[in-house]
């Protein structure tokens, strides 16, 4: 059974969600009622408890895009798209390959990584195999390298 990540927590958009009272709209559009004192008393007790918790929540979103990080890179087979290009400046129509891979980042949004991957030279099957083997370790070193969450 695959596993779907949630989405990370983004404590900035609940915080903002909770600063001004306004901005929780009901579900259908319509137009909202006024905020009751017992409403008005839960949301502020939301935003001091975010507030006296943001060190442990901002760790914990960070773990959290860490760990998707790394079972990103431990899965890359999975999650990797490699998309063969001519390049139309060339007469000899030289093809080569991109890969393209969504990577986690703080925040709770995802950013397009693309990494190039070479000339196409696949003549048999085998060839196929070996170069996918070659561009998964490419792509996986590139985004251990470059990408990965300094984390401590």
């Amino acid at each position: 059974m695959k596993t779907k990540f949630p989405p990370v927590f983004k404590i900035s958009d609940y915080r903002d969600l909770f600063i001004n009272e306004s901005k929780i709209t009901h579900p259908n559009g319509l137009k909202k009622s006024k905020e009751t004192l017992e409403m008005k008393s839960v949301r502020l007790e939301i935003i001091e408890l975010l507030d006296s918790q943001m060190c442990s929540i901002q760790r914990l979103e960070t773990l959290t895009v860490y760990y998707k990080q790394l079972y990103i890179i431990n899965n890359i087979d999975y999650f990797l798209k490699i998309y063969n290009q001519i390049d139309i400046k060339s007469n000899k129509g030289t093809k080569y390959r991109t890969g393209s891979i969504q990577w986690p980042i703080l925040n709770g949004n995802d950013i397009t990584v693309r990494v190039s991957l070479g000339k196409t030279e696949i003549k048999t099957s085998e060839d196929i195999l070996k170069t996918l083997d070659k561009d998964l370790d490419t792509v996986s070193s590139y985004l251990k390298e470059k990408k990965l969450l300094n984390f401590k």
